[in-house]
């Protein structure tokens, strides 16, 4: 303020002197004119008054003339023209308030230039993105938008800005109103925080593209909301994306529960088909094993009728001796003891042949597998020697038991001798042949081992892959069923065992078994 007070004093101390001068000047003029020596004072006067303000005049227009330009200039920089500049042509107090006005402008257009660069720097990053912006007062006016607001309504710049924002992104007359779409500004006046919705924006197309908006909130000095940042961001290809993976839920589901249903009747179907599998597999092995009994018929009638003469002759003999009344109490209690004894063996070797009959109820339990062999060795023994068949039994005493069903165990044993005994049959006739059981047991081993070998006509090699399938047999029509190995095999599978076979044409054969020892 003191800067510009010494300009204005200067500036009239300069007129104020600038007059003096002239009014010196004219009054020296006119007393040196010899009109004016005579002439009234009021002409006088008057003629002084007449130059002496032209010259002001004069003075006055040219002095203050670069000061119509500043307020010219200033002006035109107010209304926007921020290119015009003073000519400075003089060093006095005009120019230097001439020059400070041009610096002035020049910063003012280095501030132009660089808000033009951070609005166009803006504007490339708003128009590159794929979200609508929108810049809307508490009128719901927009204010400004970017190029994505622009292609999706269709519509040009001078159509957005300034025109209501429902009517350019729904089309309507009205702000949006719940429950369709919920008004986002009147959410944010209310709670004066950003909100997100879900619209269904038209865009002057045939079908709504699904918008997720979210609007933020200005606010002014006075901590009121004042306009609002509408970011859209389209979602329709998502929202699309959801229905369909909805929709194909559904019939997921749908599928789901017929495939359930379906999957509950064939496993009812299964479990029906399972159980009457196993029926007909019990009745398989029962009927292999009531034709093994049949093969042993001869033999075990054979051995009953040696006892059961033995009882015979000595019933007749106390008869004899009764009627005779030649009893003797001693020799009687002898008789009478073989009777008994020939009763007990009687009665073992049935036994042992309905034990054998029985069917199998899988009942799994320890097992000692020498009592199995034994079991069945005397079962067979004597049918064994009357075709000359040498039984060998290599057994180790003190076997760990093993968890199994015993009846199963003993169909093991019998059909892998049985098999024995027509091998050698088939090799040597009635001379007969040697067949070997051995069991045995390595303290810290999980595993008994038992093999049965024979010295009979062996297996050829191309049957080895063979021999454990059902229906599978060498033998002609009528003399195997093709099922006792499968058995076997079975067998020892449900007791998770293992089963393995070595032979030789001519030499004879070995069966390996493996069962793990019950823990």
């Amino acid at each position: 303020m003191k800067e510009k007070r010494k300009i204005k004093l200067s500036l009239s101390v300069k007129v104020i002197a600038a007059i003096i001068l002239v009014e010196f000047l004219i009054m020296l003029i006119l007393s040196r004119i010899p009109f004016f020596e005579n002439a009234s004072p009021v002409i006088v006067a008057a003629v002084d008054g007449l130059f002496l303000g032209s010259i002001i005049v004069f003075i006055i227009k040219h002095a203050f003339y670069p000061l119509r330009n500043m307020i010219r200039v200033m002006e035109e920089i107010g209304q926007g023209k921020i290119t015009s500049r003073l000519n400075v042509s003089s060093s006095d107090e005009m120019g230097l308030i001439s020059k400070q006005i041009n610096n002035m402008a020049d910063g003012l257009q280095s501030y132009y230039n660089q808000v033009k660069k951070s609005e166009s720097f803006l504007r490339a990053i708003t128009d590159g993105v794929d979200y609508e912006i929108m810049l809307i007062d508490k009128d719901y006016k927009i204010l400004w938008a970017n190029k994505k607001v622009m292609r999706l309504t269709n519509e040009d710049k001078k159509n957005v800005i300034g025109n209501y924002c429902y009517r350019v992104t729904h089309g309507l007359k009205y702000p949006c109103t719940a429950p369709k779409d919920i008004c986002p500004i009147r959410e944010v006046l209310k709670n004066k925080k950003s909100v997100t919705v879900l619209h269904d924006h038209f865009h002057g197309g045939t079908n709504p593209l699904n918008f997720e908006i979210t609007l933020y909130p200005l606010f002014n000095e006075a901590g009121e909301v004042e306009r609002f940042i509408h970011i859209g961001k389209d979602v329709t290809e998502k929202t699309r994306m959801v229905e369909e993976l909805k929709k194909a839920k559904q019939r997921l589901e749908r599928y789901s529960a017929t495939l359930e249903e379906l999957v509950e009747k064939r496993t009812k179907n299964l479990k029906e088909a399972n159980e009457e599998l196993k029926l007909k597999e019990a009745q398989l092995i029962q009927s292999e094993k009531m034709a093994a009994v049949g093969q042993l018929a001869s033999g075990v009638a054979h051995e009953i009728n040696n006892p059961l003469a033995v009882i015979m002759n000595n019933a007749e003999l106390i008869q004899r001796r009764i009627e005779k009344d030649m009893v003797d109490i001693e020799e009687v209690k002898i008789m009478i003891k073989s009777i008994k004894a020939a009763v007990i063996r009687s009665k073992k070797i049935t036994q042992s042949l309905l034990d054998f009959s029985h069917v199998s109820l899988e009942e799994f339990k320890p097992v000692s597998i020498n009592d199995v062999i034994n079991k069945v060795l005397s079962l067979i023994e004597h049918e064994m020697s009357l075709g000359n068949m040498n039984i060998k039994r290599i057994i180790q005493s003190d076997l760990p038991k093993i968890k199994g069903d015993f009846q199963s165990l003993q169909q093991v044993f019998f059909n892998l001798i049985i098999n024995a005994k027509w091998a050698i049959q088939q090799r040597f006739g009635r001379e007969g042949g040697d067949i070997t059981i051995e069991s045995q047991y390595r303290p810290g081993d999980d595993f008994i081992f038992v093999t049965v070998s024979d010295t009979g006509s062996g297996i050829p090699k191309d049957n080895l892959s063979r021999i454990f399938e059902a229906f599978f047999t060498t033998k002609s029509v009528g003399a195997g069923t093709g099922l006792g190995l499968s058995i076997v095999y079975n067998i020892i599978k449900k007791h998770k065992g293992e089963i393995s076979v070595d032979s030789e044409i001519d030499k004879g054969t070995i069966f390996k078994i493996v069962f793990p020892v019950e823990k």
